[in-house]
């Protein structure tokens, strides 16, 4: 577990219309080239089956609108159902930046402070000598220990318990580290914050998130999971053992609670980040907030502000979070230099859907690259270990895919280009030419962050 549109008014002219000169459309006339999102249902399709993802519903907008939202293969795969853009997903720790903006809510109505001590309004953990701010909750700076790593929880996921009774599992250990020292992304703490909400609201948790967020907003299916509660278009989670599909390991979802119990589709998703990023969630102010990495003492960016990741992508500052629990995951990112947001959701645990999300990006902000099959032959050729000047490299091939394991900088699945040129999908800046000469590849160069490396094959 990963720790838990408007359409414009066409102007209408006041001149008389006047009748167009026909034109002769050339035989010859090369037809425009498919757009991004035409060419988006291939490159999903081909996603899910080569990660063997039961369904997966993906939503997109740029420049303010939605332009892509659809579904793909099966949202419950003993009944034959399709998925679609209406499927409903849990979305795991997606959840903790709803509760981040549901706390700095409560800040703006002057009903809490960040750097108030949590204990003034909940008891739900005995801190001893600690002193734990709500800003250290948010942040993952807090050093309470994070109730998903106790090998004793685990044990009881199916039981409907309180979220008392879940941060009860870490009362007995003792702090990671001194509060505000390290970063440590930690269920415990979120689910501390969303007992907070409840306190200074003096409703439940999942009543202020749907008054004050989801009906405002019309997002009519964000939703808190209840059990027992009948949810239209769910999807059904599934994992793998091996090669074989089974149901994933039943959870409550009382247990993640304020840390990852949301069920959305992929549209609300989207909506709900620009929503937020336009001022109708929070003020500015606060959602400035959300999104500036917190600092440790030392002066190390832990890239992670309240609820949200602030990271790269493509060279671009992006703002993400992903989300993991049995039979689910899911990714919502934002490139808001691009003004493109990616809702990714999908049925199974064993994927990484940030990955198809780098993909869908790519599409938009490098339209010029297109994906080309690699032959066996080739990819036979490039497999290897490549060694230059600071950089290290390793390409691997699977199913007729490579992937680059790029030292250091994690692996990278690589787009064929044609002969030997390559990019990465999620750096498409990123650039390698093979040499092709021989049986295999003597070497490669690699084009990134305005320099070019030579890399010699060393076995």
């Amino acid at each position: 577990m990963n720790p838990f549109l408007a359409i414009p008014l066409l102007a209408l002219s006041a001149w008389p219309a006047q009748e167009a000169p026909a034109q002769e459309v050339s035989a010859q006339e090369t037809p425009a080239p498919p757009s991004a999102a035409e060419r988006l249902p291939g490159l999903i399709e081909a996603f899910r089956v080569e990660f063997e993802v039961p369904g997966i519903s993906v939503a997109v907008a740029h420049a303010g609108e939605l332009v892509f939202e659809g579904g793909f293969g099966l949202a419950d795969v003993e009944n034959d159902v399709a998925a679609s853009a209406d499927t409903v997903y849990r979305i795991a720790s997606l959840t903790k930046q709803f509760t981040a903006a549901a706390v700095l809510r409560l800040e703006e109505q002057d009903k809490l402070k960040l750097d108030d001590d949590f204990t003034q309004y909940v008891d739900a953990l005995d801190t001893g000598e600690h002193v734990v701010t709500i800003r250290q909750l948010l942040n993952h700076t807090s050093g309470i220990p994070n109730v998903t790593e106790i090998v004793e929880w685990r044990d009881n996921w199916e039981q409907h318990l309180a979220p008392q009774e879940v941060v009860a599992y870490v009362a007995w250990k003792e702090f990671d580290f001194e509060p505000g020292t390290k970063f440590a992304y930690n269920n415990t703490a979120y689910i501390i914050a969303g007992l907070l909400v409840e306190d200074r609201a003096g409703v439940p948790y999942a009543e202020y998130l749907e008054t004050s967020f989801f009906e405002p907003l019309g997002l009519s299916t964000l939703q808190y999971e209840s059990p027992g509660v009948i949810v239209p278009h769910r999807a059904h989670g599934y994992t793998r053992n091996g090669a074989v599909l089974r149901n994933a390991d039943w959870i409550s979802m009382t247990q993640p609670f304020s840390a990852g119990a949301l069920l959305s589709t992929a549209e609300d998703l989207v909506r709900w980040q620009l929503a937020l990023a336009g001022g109708e969630v929070v003020t500015p102010e606060s959602y400035s907030r959300l999104i500036t990495p917190t600092l440790l003492p030392d002066g190390e960016s832990t890239g992670y502000g309240f609820g949200l990741a602030i990271t790269e992508a493509h060279g671009e500052l992006e703002i993400s979070h992903s989300g993991g629990i049995n039979g689910f995951a899911s990714f919502l990112s934002h490139l808001p230099g691009e003004e493109l947001v990616v809702a990714v959701l999908g049925n199974s645990d064993v994927f990484e859907p940030a990955a198809l999300a780098r993909r869908i990006e790519g599409l938009f902000l490098f339209p010029e690259v297109v994906a080309l099959p690699v032959s066996e032959p080739l990819a036979s050729k490039l497999v290897g270990r490549y060694v230059g000047e600071d950089l290290e490299l390793s390409v691997r091939a699977r199913d007729g895919v490579l992937r680059l394991d790029w030292a250091g900088q994690g692996v990278s699945t690589l787009l064929h280009q044609g002969a030997g040129e390559f990019r990465c999908v999620d750096d498409q800046r990123r650039r390698l030419v093979f040499d092709l000469e021989g049986d295999a590849s003597a070497g490669v160069r690699v084009f990134f962050e305005g320099r070019e490396v030579v890399a010699e094959r060393q076995s």
